[in-house]
Protein backbone atom coordinates (compact mmCIF):
# COMPACT_ATOMS: atom_id res chain seq x y z
CA UNK A 1 0.00 0.00 0.00
CA UNK A 2 1.97 3.07 -1.18
CA UNK A 3 0.56 7.13 -1.17
CA UNK A 4 1.57 10.03 -0.64
CA UNK A 5 0.03 12.51 1.62
CA UNK A 6 1.58 16.05 2.51
CA UNK A 7 2.05 16.23 6.41
CA UNK A 8 3.27 19.53 7.94
CA UNK A 9 5.46 19.47 10.97
CA UNK A 10 4.21 22.58 12.43
CA UNK A 11 6.09 24.63 14.85
CA UNK A 12 7.80 23.29 18.20
CA UNK A 13 8.71 25.45 20.72
CA UNK A 14 11.77 23.63 22.41
CA UNK A 15 13.51 23.79 25.66
CA UNK A 16 17.02 22.52 26.24
CA UNK A 17 19.01 22.47 29.03
CA UNK A 18 22.35 20.55 28.91
CA UNK A 19 26.35 20.92 29.88
CA UNK A 20 28.73 21.82 27.35
CA UNK A 21 32.47 22.20 27.01
CA UNK A 22 32.94 26.09 25.65
CA UNK A 23 35.47 28.60 25.13
CA UNK A 24 34.86 31.83 24.48
CA UNK A 25 36.81 31.69 20.97
CA UNK A 26 37.55 28.07 19.25
CA UNK A 27 35.93 24.48 19.09
CA UNK A 28 32.96 23.20 21.53
CA UNK A 29 31.18 20.08 22.10
CA UNK A 30 27.68 19.52 23.80
CA UNK A 31 24.71 17.39 24.64
CA UNK A 32 21.19 18.54 25.21
CA UNK A 33 18.17 17.21 26.31
CA UNK A 34 14.99 18.81 25.91
CA UNK A 35 10.77 18.86 25.36
CA UNK A 36 8.61 19.93 22.14
CA UNK A 37 5.71 21.86 23.20
CA UNK A 38 2.61 21.83 21.10
CA UNK A 39 2.19 24.95 19.48
CA UNK A 40 0.72 25.60 15.85
CA UNK A 41 -1.23 22.73 15.71
CA UNK A 42 -3.19 21.48 12.07
CA UNK A 43 -6.37 19.60 11.80
CA UNK A 44 -6.10 16.38 9.66
CA UNK A 45 -9.62 15.63 8.95
CA UNK A 46 -8.54 12.66 6.60
CA UNK A 47 -7.54 10.56 9.68
CA UNK A 48 -11.16 11.62 11.15
CA UNK A 49 -9.14 12.95 14.02
CA UNK A 50 -11.88 14.39 16.51
CA UNK A 51 -13.22 13.37 19.77
CA UNK A 52 -17.36 12.65 19.13
CA UNK A 53 -19.96 11.39 21.72
CA UNK A 54 -23.62 10.36 19.94
CA UNK A 55 -26.91 9.61 21.37
CA UNK A 56 -30.48 8.25 20.04
CA UNK A 57 -30.85 11.21 17.29
CA UNK A 58 -27.86 13.32 18.01
CA UNK A 59 -24.06 13.50 18.10
CA UNK A 60 -21.13 15.83 18.99
CA UNK A 61 -17.57 16.44 17.51
CA UNK A 62 -14.89 18.07 18.70
CA UNK A 63 -11.78 18.70 16.15
CA UNK A 64 -8.46 17.65 17.90
CA UNK A 65 -5.63 19.62 16.63
CA UNK A 66 -2.33 17.53 15.53
CA UNK A 67 1.34 18.51 16.33
CA UNK A 68 4.22 16.03 15.21
CA UNK A 69 6.64 18.04 16.52
CA UNK A 70 6.14 17.79 20.22
CA UNK A 71 7.92 15.22 22.52
CA UNK A 72 11.08 14.44 24.03
CA UNK A 73 14.13 15.88 22.16
CA UNK A 74 18.23 14.94 23.08
CA UNK A 75 21.02 15.02 20.86
CA UNK A 76 24.71 16.12 20.66
CA UNK A 77 26.46 19.10 18.61
CA UNK A 78 29.77 20.57 17.59
CA UNK A 79 30.83 23.86 17.05
CA UNK A 80 33.27 26.98 16.48
CA UNK A 81 33.65 30.04 17.67
CA UNK A 82 35.16 32.00 15.14
CA UNK A 83 35.41 34.88 17.53
CA UNK A 84 33.45 36.08 20.97
CA UNK A 85 30.30 37.07 18.91
CA UNK A 86 30.51 35.04 15.75
CA UNK A 87 30.32 31.08 15.83
CA UNK A 88 29.21 28.02 13.76
CA UNK A 89 27.32 24.81 14.95
CA UNK A 90 26.10 21.48 13.94
CA UNK A 91 23.38 19.37 16.10
CA UNK A 92 22.34 16.10 15.61
CA UNK A 93 18.66 15.06 17.53
CA UNK A 94 16.12 12.90 17.75
CA UNK A 95 12.95 13.47 18.35
CA UNK A 96 10.84 10.82 20.40
CA UNK A 97 7.49 12.22 19.52
CA UNK A 98 4.25 12.14 21.67
CA UNK A 99 1.05 11.18 20.94
CA UNK A 100 -2.04 12.93 19.69
CA UNK A 101 -5.09 10.82 20.57
CA UNK A 102 -8.82 11.46 19.61
CA UNK A 103 -11.66 9.29 20.77
CA UNK A 104 -15.30 8.47 18.81
CA UNK A 105 -18.00 7.46 21.08
CA UNK A 106 -20.81 6.14 19.40
CA UNK A 107 -24.09 3.69 20.67
CA UNK A 108 -22.55 0.14 20.90
CA UNK A 109 -18.56 0.78 20.27
CA UNK A 110 -16.39 3.30 20.31
CA UNK A 111 -13.07 4.03 17.61
CA UNK A 112 -9.34 5.70 19.10
CA UNK A 113 -7.02 7.44 16.45
CA UNK A 114 -3.41 7.56 17.50
CA UNK A 115 -0.60 9.47 15.70
CA UNK A 116 3.02 10.06 16.69
CA UNK A 117 6.40 11.26 14.66
CA UNK A 118 10.09 10.33 15.43
CA UNK A 119 12.73 11.75 13.23
CA UNK A 120 16.13 11.89 13.38
CA UNK A 121 17.60 15.50 12.93
CA UNK A 122 20.35 17.36 11.30
CA UNK A 123 20.96 21.25 12.26
CA UNK A 124 23.50 23.18 10.97
CA UNK A 125 23.48 27.36 12.46
CA UNK A 126 24.87 30.86 12.89
CA UNK A 127 25.43 31.43 16.28
CA UNK A 128 25.77 35.42 17.32
CA UNK A 129 26.85 35.92 20.93
CA UNK A 130 26.89 38.53 23.36
CA UNK A 131 30.22 37.93 24.48
CA UNK A 132 32.40 35.93 27.07
CA UNK A 133 31.44 36.99 30.49
CA UNK A 134 30.13 34.27 33.08
CA UNK A 135 26.40 34.97 31.64
CA UNK A 136 26.50 35.27 27.89
CA UNK A 137 23.32 35.66 26.00
CA UNK A 138 22.79 34.38 22.25
CA UNK A 139 20.34 33.96 19.54
CA UNK A 140 20.87 30.82 16.36
CA UNK A 141 19.26 30.65 12.96
CA UNK A 142 19.43 27.82 10.60
CA UNK A 143 18.35 25.05 8.62
CA UNK A 144 17.04 21.64 9.50
CA UNK A 145 17.05 18.49 7.43
CA UNK A 146 15.11 15.26 9.16
CA UNK A 147 14.49 11.70 8.12
CA UNK A 148 11.53 9.79 10.28
CA UNK A 149 8.07 8.12 10.34
CA UNK A 150 4.40 9.05 11.38
CA UNK A 151 3.08 6.34 13.01
CA UNK A 152 -1.22 6.24 12.97
CA UNK A 153 -3.07 3.30 14.88
CA UNK A 154 -7.12 2.39 14.20
CA UNK A 155 -8.53 0.88 16.68
CA UNK A 156 -12.06 -0.24 16.37
CA UNK A 157 -15.06 -2.08 18.97
CA UNK A 158 -18.48 -2.06 17.52
CA UNK A 159 -20.55 -4.75 19.09
CA UNK A 160 -18.20 -6.86 19.61
CA UNK A 161 -16.63 -6.91 16.24
CA UNK A 162 -12.94 -5.43 16.75
CA UNK A 163 -10.86 -3.81 13.85
CA UNK A 164 -7.28 -3.18 14.89
CA UNK A 165 -4.77 -1.33 12.16
CA UNK A 166 -0.88 0.48 12.09
CA UNK A 167 0.34 2.20 9.70
CA UNK A 168 3.34 3.85 9.17
CA UNK A 169 4.30 6.83 6.64
CA UNK A 170 7.70 7.64 5.61
CA UNK A 171 10.43 7.95 2.87
CA UNK A 172 12.23 11.01 1.88
CA UNK A 173 14.00 13.81 3.40
CA UNK A 174 11.92 16.76 4.97
CA UNK A 175 13.48 20.47 5.10
CA UNK A 176 13.12 23.31 7.68
CA UNK A 177 14.16 26.49 9.59
CA UNK A 178 15.20 26.88 12.88
CA UNK A 179 15.90 30.09 15.20
CA UNK A 180 16.70 30.19 18.99
CA UNK A 181 18.02 32.37 21.64
CA UNK A 182 19.61 31.32 24.62
CA UNK A 183 22.28 32.39 27.57
CA UNK A 184 25.37 30.19 28.45
CA UNK A 185 26.30 30.33 32.47
CA UNK A 186 30.10 29.69 33.14
CA UNK A 187 31.09 26.73 35.71
CA UNK A 188 34.83 26.83 34.71
CA UNK A 189 37.13 28.01 31.92
CA UNK A 190 36.32 24.80 30.49
CA UNK A 191 32.73 24.01 31.37
CA UNK A 192 29.43 25.70 31.40
CA UNK A 193 25.47 25.26 31.35
CA UNK A 194 23.11 26.27 28.80
CA UNK A 195 19.41 26.95 28.88
CA UNK A 196 17.63 27.80 25.31
CA UNK A 197 14.61 28.26 23.76
CA UNK A 198 14.13 26.89 19.80
CA UNK A 199 11.54 27.66 17.45
CA UNK A 200 11.51 24.96 14.60
CA UNK A 201 9.48 24.83 11.03
CA UNK A 202 9.32 21.67 9.38
CA UNK A 203 7.29 20.12 6.33
CA UNK A 204 6.94 16.29 5.89
CA UNK A 205 5.87 14.90 2.60
CA UNK A 206 5.96 10.82 2.92
CA UNK A 207 6.45 8.76 0.14
CA UNK A 208 5.54 5.54 1.60
CA UNK A 209 2.58 4.01 3.31
CA UNK A 210 3.38 0.82 5.04
CA UNK A 211 0.20 -1.49 6.86
CA UNK A 212 2.33 -3.04 9.73
CA UNK A 213 -0.66 -4.66 11.65
CA UNK A 214 -4.16 -5.54 10.89
CA UNK A 215 -6.59 -7.56 13.30
CA UNK A 216 -10.53 -8.14 12.33
CA UNK A 217 -12.45 -9.92 14.90
CA UNK A 218 -15.73 -10.44 14.00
Amino acid sequence: MKKSKQILVLIVLAISTCFTSLHAQGLFVKINAGYGLQTSSQNIGYYAFFNQASATGSFTREQINVSFGKGLNFGAGVGYMFSENIGAELDVSYLLGGKSVAHDTYTGGYTDYTLNARFLRLNPSLIISAGSGNISPYVKMGVLFGMGSITYIYDDYDDGDITYYKEKLNGGISFGLTSGIGANFSLSDMLSLFGELNMVNMSMLPKKEKLQNLLVME
